[in-house]
C-alpha cells in the first residue's frame, strides 16, 4: 500500500506545482506593464515640437540687438526671390549694414539728443516723438518734416533717417535704405511686390521697436 501512495501524492504535487505555475503566468499577463507603457505612450502622445520662431536677433558688440524675419524676400543683382534673411551683415567703421533691413550709424556725442539735434541742423526741421521701451538713455522718432520747411539744394538734415537713440556716449541713426543694394539680404516687407509676394508684402512688423539696448 506504500508505494500507491506515495503515487498519489507525487501526482497531487505536480498537480499544485502546474496550478501555481499557471496562475503566476495568467496574473503576469494581465497586470499593467510598468515598463512598456510609458513607450507606447509617447509613440501615441508624442511631445509637440515647438514651433520655430519667425523671428531672429542680431547682436552688437555695442550693447544693442536688432530683431527681424527669420525668412523674406531677398535681392539678386536682377531678381528677387525667396530665402533666408541676416545673411548680410555688415559692420566697418561705425556703419552697421543687417540686410536691407537696418543702416545703423553710430556717432560719438557726450551731449544731450536735443543738442546732436541742434549741432546737425535738425532741431527745427522735424516733428518728433519720444520713443518708450527701447533702453537707450534717450530716443526720438522722426516722423515727418515739419510743414513749411524747405531746403534749396540738396536734402534736409538727417535724411533717411527714421529714429535716434542715445546711449552713453553715442548716438545712433536708424537709417533706412534710399537705394536697395545690399544683394543677398532681405528687403522691408513694405517695398516687395504685393503681387509676387502678397504674404509677405502685407508682413506687420514695427521697425523701429525692434531695437533694443
Amino acid at each position: 500500500m506504500l508505494p500507491r501512495q506515495n503515487g498519489s501524492v507525487t501526482i497531487v504535487l505536480l498537480l499544485f506545482v502546474i496550478f501555481a505555475g499557471l496562475s503566476g503566468f495568467l496574473i503576469y499577463s494581465i497586470q499593467p506593464k510598468s515598463e512598456s507603457t510609458p513607450a507606447l505612450a509617447q509613440i501615441l502622445n508624442p511631445t509637440p515640437s515647438p514651433t520655430p520662431s519667425p523671428w531672429q536677433t542680431y547682436s552688437d558688440p555695442a550693447g544693442f540687438s536688432l530683431t527681424y524675419p527669420r525668412e523674406g524676400v531677398v535681392v539678386e543683382e536682377h531678381d528677387y526671390s525667396w530665402g533666408e534673411c541676416g545673411k548680410e551683415v555688415k559692420n566697418k567703421d561705425g556703419l552697421l549694414l543687417v540686410d536691407n533691413f537696418y543702416k545703423i550709424k553710430t556717432v560719438e556725442w557726450a551731449g544731450t539728443l536735443d543738442d546732436y539735434l541742434i549741432q546737425v541742423g535738425a532741431k527745427d526741421s522735424y516733428e518728433t516723438k519720444s520713443l518708450e521701451g527701447s533702453g537707450a538713455d534717450e530716443a526720438l522718432v522722426l516722423l515727418r518734416l515739419k510743414e513749411g520747411f524747405e531746403i534749396a539744394v540738396g536734402y534736409p538734415p538727417l535724411a533717411f533717417t527714421k529714429a535716434v537713440f542715445k546711449k552713453g556716449e553715442q548716438v545712433y541713426l536708424m537709417q533706412i535704405f534710399n537705394v536697395v543694394n545690399n544683394f543677398g539680404g532681405c528687403i522691408l516687407p513694405g517695398i516687395a511686390d504685393p503681387v509676387r509676394f502678397n504674404n509677405y508684402h502685407q508682413f506687420n512688423w514695427d521697425i523701429i521697436h525692434s531695437l533694443k539696448f
